[in-house]
């Protein structure tokens, strides 16, 4: 058996942009007891700290969206979704003005959760956006 850590920054593959409000959706086929999805609003690609990610995570059967800040995770949905092998991950994510984002995901079509209102300074003005997973056989 071989063991190697995971880094969060080998988690992401990011694009930078120039936007800060997006839609980032990929399909995902998901291994069993791994998560896959979107990362948004990432701060830095070598030592991330605060961004959004949303996600199906195969061990709980749960679509979620967690933000980070200073590297602080809080779930702000979880909901029951069947897996789907290539189904689609989307979050999408728009200023309401100027010091407040809001952001809806959706898992194989379905918004999942309600509407959330993310006022944190250190992920709203961010302009990273891409794929996350925590396993490299995933495929999106």
């Amino acid at each position: 058996m071989s063991v190697k850590p995971l880094t969060l920054s080998s988690l992401f593959s990011t694009v930078s942009t120039s936007d800060t409000d997006v839609i980032v959706e990929a399909a995902a086929t998901i291994a069993a007891s791994t998560q896959a999805g979107v990362v948004t609003n990432l701060d830095s690609t070598s030592s991330p700290a605060n961004f959004l990610i949303a996600y199906h995570d195969r061990y709980s059967g749960n679509f979620k969206l967690d933000k980070v800040v200073a590297g602080v995770y809080t779930n702000l949905i979880s909901g029951a979704a069947t897996y789907s092998a290539g189904a689609s991950v989307r979050i999408l994510t728009y200023h309401s003005n100027s010091d407040t984002l809001k952001v809806r995901v959706f898992y194989n079509n379905a918004q999942v959760g309600t509407v959330q209102t993310i006022t944190d300074a250190s992920i709203i003005g961010n302009t990273k956006h891409g794929l996350f997973s925590t396993y490299s056989g995933n495929t999106f």
